[in-house]
């Protein structure tokens, strides 16, 4: 499996014949249910830089210890070891959030080992992990971070395991020399900065301090475990801590028992670029609030072919832009000889601008999103199915602080044979600006359905909907 790049979805869904398997480094996607009821399945490896999407390994009842490397990526990836109840032993050895459900069901599970950059973890994301008792937080660095958001349910059925995280994140951790460190947020999910941050000893006397940052980042180093901690502005309600305790949430609104200040201010979420509108969602770019070639979010819009920016009543290789009448005679956007015509190979693996429908349609900084791009959207934003104007389709809703209230409507579109699109309501096709580079007659495609959001490499002759992006 050493050139293996991608598994697809449900390639060993229900084979109880696989005990071991060893995922190469070179592997990048792992498609949904992948090795899901592999019930004689024990030992598998996650390796770094993969993207994968959600109930890969669920109901793998024989699975007994797993290590999740740096630059693990989920793409919806809940319950990707829901079921698995032989499970004892996790380690997550990077990251900063565990999605919900992600380990529902696991009976077995008796140990958690994750890293201090963790601060977030979903929704019953232990749901049913009765037996877990341990809870190892790893100091990556000499940094001990106190502030670990939580969602509500997590852990609904131990009662004490909240206590055994504070444990493991102070009592066992934090010492003299320490740096603690986390952020102030306002109740909007803002940064928010001038904010004096103090760590005061018995008497009150000022030890050490910092003021947040136009991030509302704040650091300093520990003199006591024992001393507290104050949050104060201008204005606003001052909070004392105690440093023997781990907060989950910084927010005095939500949650009296934890900290924050809050200002009364907001950001501008929304916008607009060359007439078209886009939404902020807090990620590396903003998406568009409607499909290329729709009138409203619901609208499907316009469907093109990858690469081209002209509409056909037939979308087939015999008619494709870029090929001699079949797929193994590509003339542009070839990175295997073998698919190109005559050999053939230019090794392009994102769309030029002037085959770019967004960029040719919209003009000015507006283009069609990468394959990252899309991932971004998944990994950091929640996914309701849902309707619009009775089309159903997802609500795409930002996760990261500040852009929670922004959200883009992603209509779904059934049938993608023809110039107009039909039987809406089943199923959604997007495409990216991203060839699939071992594959080059598949572009890389976000596809759903109400149960799964999954991505493949999909012939680029057909065609599909389009959103688009602006940085």
């Amino acid at each position: 499996m050493n050139k293996v790049s991608s598994v697809s979805t449900g390639a060993f869904d229900g084979n109880t014949d696989i005990e071991t398997v060893h995922l190469p480094d070179c592997l990048r996607f792992l498609s949904g249910n992948a090795f899901r009821n592999c019930t004689n399945l024990r030992q598998i490896n996650i390796p770094r830089n993969c993207v994968i999407t959600d109930r890969v390994f669920e109901n793998c009842i024989s699975l007994e210890e797993i290590v999740i490397k740096s630059g693990f990526n989920l793409v919806n990836g809940s319950r990707l070891f829901t079921g698995c109840t032989s499970l004892k032993r996790v380690v997550i050895e990077e990251g900063d959030y565990i999605v919900p459900h992600f380990f529902d069901g696991c009976t077995s599970l008796e140990e958690l080992v994750m890293p201090s950059s963790m601060e977030e973890i979903g929704l019953e994301a232990f749901a049913g992990c009765y037996n877990l008792k341990k809870i190892k937080i790893n100091n990556t660095g000499s940094t001990n971070y106190l502030f670990m958001s939580v969602a509500e349910g997590t852990f609904p059925d131990m009662s004490l395991l909240e206590k055994a995280v504070a444990d493991a994140a102070t009592h066992e951790k934090l010492k003299i020399g320490d740096i603690i460190r986390g952020v102030v947020r306002d109740s909007d999910g803002n940064p928010v900065n001038m904010v004096y941050v103090k760590e005061l000893d018995s008497e009150g006397r000022i030890i050490d301090h910092d003021l947040t940052e136009s991030n509302g980042k704040f650091s300093f180093r520990l003199s006591n475990p024992a001393n507290r901690i104050e949050f104060y502005s201008m204005g606003y309600e001052t909070v004392n801590l105690p440093l023997n305790t781990a907060y989950y949430l910084i927010d005095l609104i939500e949650k009296p028992d934890t900290a924050v200040i809050v200002p009364s201010r907001k950001i501008d979420l929304s916008g607009s670029h060359r007439s078209h509108e886009y939404v902020d969602l807090g990620l590396s770019v903003k998406w568009a609030t409607c499909n290329i070639g729709a009138k409203s979010p619901d609208d499907p819009g316009d469907l093109y072919a990858w690469a081209e920016t002209e509409q056909k009543y037939v979308y087939s290789w015999s008619n494709y832009k870029w090929c001699k009448g079949i797929e193994d005679e590509l003339t542009k956007y070839c990175t295997v000889s073998s698919y190109g015509y005559n050999g053939f190979a230019d090794n392009k693996t994102v769309l030029d601008p002037e085959d770019d429908v967004v960029h040719v349609k919209w003009g000015g900084r507006w283009r069609m999103p990468t394959v990252e791009e899309f991932q971004e959207l998944c990994m950091n934003c929640t996914w309701k199915w849902t309707t619009c104007n009775n089309v159903y389709g997802y609500r795409i809703t930002s996760r990261i602080p500040g852009y929670e209230d922004s959200y883009i409507f992603l209509p779904t579109c059934d049938d993608y044979s023809g110039l107009f699109p039909f039987h809406v309501g089943f199923q959604g096709e997007y495409m990216s600006s991203s060839l699939s580079p071992n594959y080059p007659s598949s572009c890389y495609i976000l596809m759903f359905t109400s149960d799964k959001v999954n991505w493949y490499g999909y012939g680029r002759q057909f065609s599909r909907s389009v959103r688009a992006v602006c940085p």
